[in-house]
């Protein structure tokens, strides 16, 4: 028996798992599994962080779950999910995706950060020294030259 919760095999749960979204087209999320072997999906969780071997079985069972995910969008499908939400959720399942949209993501925020940069301009406002007086502006008279 595997260290951790009192009475749980961790790898036989692994291979449950895997096995489980392998024969049941509808398991679509980690804690329909969980559920039936009475534990939450942050148990699972936190069991992939001590364990190497779990991990993998669990990464593998949620990759065959994204499948499950992806045949539930398709039009025959007995149960069906929207193609929004699988799309919207797809890096949960798919790891490829999951570094696909990371450095998407990098990319659009390097973009973001050239268009802030050219948008940036200094503006010099000059203020009559009497308005400017009692404010945070500075007070010195503005001279006329070059005007």
């Amino acid at each position: 028996m595997t260290a951790g919760r009192p009475g749980y095999d961790r790898i036989q749960i692994g291979k449950d798992f895997v096995e489980f979204a392998t024969n049941n087209p509808d398991c679509l999320t980690v804690p329909y599994f969980a559920l039936t072997k009475g534990l939450s999906s942050d148990t699972m969780i936190t069991w992939c962080k001590e364990n190497d071997e779990f991990r993998q079985l669990y990464r593998r069972a949620k990759e065959i779950i994204g499948i499950n995910r992806l045949l539930a969008t398709q039009d025959e499908a007995e149960i069906k999910i929207d193609t929004s939400l699988y799309k919207g959720t797809i890096h949960h399942y798919d790891y490829d995706v999951l570094e696909d949209i990371h450095q998407e993501k990098i990319f659009e925020s390097n973009l973001r950060k050239q268009e802030e940069g050219v948008k940036q301009t200094n503006i010099t406002l000059q203020v009559p020294h009497g308005i400017a007086i009692g404010s945070n502006l500075p007070t010195s008279p503005i001279s006329d030259k070059g005007n």
